[in-house]
């Protein structure tokens, strides 16, 4: 590839070629195992969650026009919903709050906060209604 090429899409740059900021580039990886250190390979402009999506021993092969990003291993802690407690279901490998329930106020949506019972999951609730003491 001569000079710089500005691109919008990955076809605009050619095989083994990826568009990254608007430049066409090369591609890093096919596979995780060609990336550097803790790495993975990930392809650019979709959001994968690395938190909850590597996990130990996870070799994937990817596309063309993928590159390295930093990825965090951890273990997985479910299969299947009846490997998590009550209230919660197995989301990529790890347990999750159902929808609605929650076990603090990052579960729930904005201008919502988790308003708790006697239980272990509360419920994610309007701030208003919390406010004014809506249960």
């Amino acid at each position: 590839m001569k000079g710089i090429r500005k691109c919008y899409a990955d076809h605009q740059c050619g095989y083994g070629n990826i568009c990254k900021w608007g430049i066409c580039k090369r591609r890093e990886c096919r596979k995780h195992k060609d990336c550097p250190g803790n790495q993975a390979c990930h392809y650019p402009g979709i959001y994968i969650d690395y938190e909850s999506y590597c996990y130990e021993g996870y070799l994937g092969y990817c596309k063309d026009g993928y590159v390295c990003v930093a990825k965090k291993s951890k273990k997985r802690q479910c299969n299947g919903k009846y490997d998590c407690k009550l209230g919660d279901h197995c989301v990529e490998g790890f347990c999750k709050p159902l929808p609605g329930f929650c076990s603090s106020d990052g579960d729930c949506d904005k201008n919502q906060c988790c308003a708790k019972g006697n239980d272990k999951h509360g419920v994610c609730k309007s701030n208003l209604a919390v406010d004014f003491g809506v249960h």
